[in-house]
């Protein structure tokens, strides 16, 4: 969740991480309705998703475990121990998020998200090392 300063406006951003790719999508609200809009959308790219979560109530909810169950043969969805961030691979991303939003004053959204787009697109983020663990 990034805050615009000085205002109640606010978004996030929900972020996949992928053998050589980072996909992210940015949100209004955070629940479990657009937790899987954004699984749907990555799905929808084809092929099968394991996807690594802490235990947020919108990631762990019942209409998020229905989706995931009727989705069996392309959806894994696996969940860290709680209160463990540092063994999440979407870490190094937030500390991105927050080092280029820190210390600077946004007017509004389009320009915060602007930020975040040019910084994802110049890191390099993937798993690959989590990959070779998880899928030998």
């Amino acid at each position: 969740m990034a805050r615009i300063n000085f205002t109640r406006e606010k978004f996030h951003a929900i972020g996949l991480l992928g053998r050589r790719s980072f996909r992210y999508a940015f949100c209004e609200r955070l629940n479990q309705q657009t937790f899987i809009a954004c699984i749907r959308r990555f799905l929808g790219r084809g092929g099968r998703l394991l996807i690594v979560l802490d235990n947020a109530r919108w990631h762990k909810g019942k209409v998020v475990q229905r989706f995931a169950k009727r989705r069996k043969n392309t959806l894994k969805l696996v969940f860290l121990p709680p209160y463990s961030p540092e063994l999440s691979p979407m870490e190094p991303v937030v500390r991105e998020s927050k080092r280029v939003l820190s210390n600077k004053l946004y007017l509004d959204k389009p320009s915060m998200k602007t930020d975040l787009r040019k910084a994802y697109r110049k890191r390099q983020f993937f798993a690959g090392k989590m990959f070779k663990y998880l899928c030998p």
